[in-house]
């Protein structure tokens, strides 16, 4: 990043106001002429035009191994669609807390309306495996199952249970990965456009999450 701040001479101020009598016009003088045989010698090693060493350095670029750049890493790594340019972090407005108090330790959530209008896939890795389940429960406890899948599969591979329902006008299709703290869930209007959706999602398989 390039500090497009005025350097520190740049920007000292003019703080002997008015104008110098004759003696102080002779000092003046006399300095100058220093100043000159003093800028003559620098001239031939070029350093006459050198920043001041009190000038406060640019601030570093952020690390690519902070916290929050590994948290997002971890959670590209088992849904590599949670990276795409269309999301953003969740956070406290969006409410994914459940009713038990669970919150999930990341979140993404990511726009998915060029494939649906509104839809919405939300990503995200909880602390433990019963916290990610009651994610799951919540949605089970909207109402009956408006499909017959209990399961979800990835490359014809099961990775672990499914439950969609449908509540206040939006369909909401859960998935986990069994035995692992990681949940998905797509939010449209309609089935059709939650299958539509959820073929567009880049998951990686369990095999090769530990799982």
């Amino acid at each position: 990043m390039t500090d497009t701040r005025p350097s520190v001479a740049a920007r000292a101020d003019r703080s002997a106001g008015g104008r110098p009598g004759g003696a102080a016009i002779a000092a003046l003088v006399a300095g100058l002429a220093a100043l000159t045989l003093v800028l003559g010698g620098c001239g031939s090693t070029g350093q006459g035009s050198a920043q001041p060493s009190s000038a406060a350095p640019a601030p570093a670029p952020p690390s690519a191994t902070t916290p929050a750049a590994a948290a997002s890493q971890d959670l590209a790594r088992v849904f590599p669609s949670s990276a795409e340019p269309t999301c953003r972090p969740a956070g406290s407005q969006d409410q994914l807390t459940t009713s038990n108090g669970s919150a999930p330790v990341e979140a993404t959530i990511c726009d998915y309306s060029r494939v649906a209008p509104g839809a919405l896939v939300i990503f995200a890795r909880w602390s433990d495996v019963p916290a990610a389940q009651s994610y799951y429960n919540d949605t089970a406890n909207l109402g009956p199952r408006i499909e017959n899948f209990d399961v979800w599969q990835s490359n014809g591979v099961q990775q672990g249970p499914l439950y969609t329902a449908q509540s206040e006008g939006r369909v909401i299709s859960t998935g986990l990965y069994s035995g692992l703290p990681y949940s998905w869930e797509i939010r449209t209007a309609t089935l059709e456009e939650s299958n539509a959706v959820f073929g567009q999602v880049r998951f990686r398989p369990r095999s090769e999450l530990g799982g």
